[in-house]
């Protein structure tokens, strides 16, 4: 069976997503086709490698909070990163998996729903947030 497993923002830059390594790793022992998607790191970087530091900054422990648990925050990530979330879901696309995985936790739950919508209605750039699924 084909899974992908996603990490989404907004998770500290100094911790690896441990846990999708562990279920990775078990699922690839029962001979499954594992595909992971780290856009956490992706979008860190993204902001990271460019003039925009002061987004970089939001992965900050101290920062983490406050910053991805506003909506607003997370569509300015969504809209300024269009390009990039857009790169990750062709290659989620061509991968096919049958199952998909969302890591899940507090920082998390505005940021998922954005990106499972634009790859239901592959091939069109909307990320409504009013359209997504609870």
């Amino acid at each position: 069976m084909r899974i992908a497993l996603i990490q989404c923002p907004a998770w500290v830059t100094h911790s690896p997503p441990y846990g999708l390594a562990v279920i990775s790793s078990e699922l690839k022992k029962d001979n499954h086709s594992i595909k992971c998607f780290d856009i956490n790191i992706m979008l860190y970087n993204k902001f990271a490698n460019n003039s925009r530091r002061d987004i970089a900054n939001m992965w900050n422990t101290e920062n983490i909070d406050d910053f991805w648990t506003c909506e607003e925050n997370v569509k300015m990530i969504i809209k300024d990163s269009s390009v990039s979330i857009n790169e990750t879901i062709n290659d989620l696309t061509q991968f096919d998996p049958e199952i998909i995985c969302f890591s899940v936790y507090y920082t998390n739950l505005i940021s998922k729903y954005p990106i499972y919508f634009v790859y239901l209605h592959h091939g069109k750039t909307s990320n409504n947030f009013s359209k997504r699924k609870s």
